[in-house]
């Protein structure tokens, strides 16, 4: 990626083109570019790199704490859920911990460092009315039909259907799992997604003049999407077999949320229609568990 310099206003972040003229339905201003801005002390490739690594690191220092408390619970004869490979309190923590981390990342090397607001960094603008109106929607029909395939095809040992299989289970999924989906989208659609589309685009505009810009979206589009859908494979991994129904169907949100991204240049359908898929897939599993606990009792 290059290094950001001064001098060239009114241009695109992403795509190093000028900027379109302003919707008229923007409430927010638009996305300011880079180039914009006062010269940070690391270069915009180097502080993207930063955050994916201390992204990790955070990670395994929570995955470490979520090990030393499960067990320190455990010593002290407090049992584990049916189905959670540790205490659930103590999971659900560290993923909290994790993403804090990542979050503070974020903030520091990819807002302040290069003096950019919160929204402007992560393109927390207004897109209009066309995009927002049909978010919820979206997300509400990626939910059901991921919801369907799974329930027909996909399958009932892996690793989340097991920690979900009792009522306590699921709360506590839905409480880790209900604003997950925000932070995820700041990571992945928010940090990632333009700095990566911006690098390769500068590489392959060289190469390809005309189509680099294109090119270098479909490329970035490409590996957020692949790697989405990666992050999930643990969860989806059942008795020497993977889940792959339910693999394909998160994945392929992961399609469509990244597309809302690129479109929309703005990071608002992407979250709104992540988080109400996520809030409509718990609240499909709480009602089928209601439901067999209600049948189960009249069938007694």
């Amino acid at each position: 990626m290059e290094t950001p310099q001064h001098g060239e206003p009114g241009t695109s972040p992403e795509t190093g083109s000028p900027d379109p003229a302003p919707d008229p339905a923007d409430h927010l201003p638009a996305e300011a570019p880079f180039e914009t801005q006062p010269a940070s002390p690391i270069p915009l490739w180097a502080a993207t790199l930063l955050v994916i690594g201390l992204a990790w690191v955070g990670d395994i220092g929570a995955g470490v704490f979520a090990v030393a408390g499960s067990t320190a619970l455990k010593s002290l004869g407090i049992p584990r859920l049916s189905g959670w490979p540790l205490h659930a309190p103590v999971l659900v923590a560290a993923s909290f911990m994790s993403w804090g981390w990542c979050l503070l990342a974020i903030w520091f090397l990819g807002c302040r460092l290069h003096r950019k607001s919160i929204s402007e960094s992560l393109a927390l603008r207004n897109p209009g009315v066309a995009h927002l109106s049909t978010s919820v929607v979206l997300g509400l029909a990626l939910a059901a039909v991921g919801a369907f395939l799974s329930v027909r095809w996909g399958r009932m040992d892996t690793s989340m259907a097991k920690m979900g299989s009792t009522p306590m289970g699921l709360f506590w999924i839905a409480i880790m799992a209900l604003p997950i989906g925000g932070f995820e989208e700041i990571y992945y659609r928010g940090f990632i997604f333009p700095r990566l589309k911006r690098g390769l685009g500068a590489l392959l505009g060289e190469l390809l003049p005309g189509a680099g810009e294109f090119l270098a979206g479909l490329g970035a589009l490409g590996i957020i999407v692949i790697w989405f859908g990666l992050i999930h494979l643990q969860q989806l991994v059942g008795t020497g077999s993977v889940d792959w129904m339910s693999l394909g169907t998160v994945t392929f949100a992961g399609l469509i949320f990244t597309l809302q991204r690129w479109g929309s240049r703005s990071l608002l359908p992407s979250l709104i229609t992540h988080v109400t898929y996520n809030s409509t897939l718990i609240a499909f599993s709480v009602a089928q568990a209601f439901s067999q606990e209600t049948g189960g009792a009249g069938a007694g």
